[in-house]
């Protein structure tokens, strides 16, 4: 997508208008990801490595660049909870049930028939 010409000047003009305030965040971003250069040329290496934080692989592969995953139980087993801070023995107790769901959802998907081919569920969805 091209751009129209008038955001480069927004953008320079922000920048102006910003600078001190954005050069402190450039600083720190180039501090914490990227690695801030050396006095000699090249850079010293950043706060957490660029293999650590960096997506193109998943991208390339098609993987799950987010963690809504992990969010998502950590939701599901918070409110199983029903506290923020639940003592051990309530933690345990919510382990336990976290591990009953899990099993029963494991037996259920283990258990249910193999999909029909394509074929198959099309003239059933003609037939009935």
């Amino acid at each position: 997508m091209l751009w129209p010409p008038w955001t480069n000047w927004l953008a320079v003009t922000s920048f102006k208008t910003h600078e001190e305030e954005l050069q402190d965040y450039l600083d720190y971003f180039n501090r914490t990801w990227i690695g801030p250069f050396k006095p000699r040329g090249g850079r010293r290496p950043p706060k957490f490595p660029i293999q650590l934080w960096n997506c193109r692989e998943s991208v390339l592969q098609d993987q799950a660049k987010t963690n809504n995953n992990a969010e998502g139980f950590n939701r599901g087993f918070s409110s199983l909870l029903s506290y923020d801070r639940p003592t051990l023995p309530k933690f345990v107790c919510g382990l336990l049930k976290q591990h009953a769901i899990t099993a029963t959802n494991i037996e259920q998907f283990n258990s249910r028939p193999p999909p029909l081919p394509l074929v198959q569920a099309n003239l059933l969805r003609l037939i009935c």
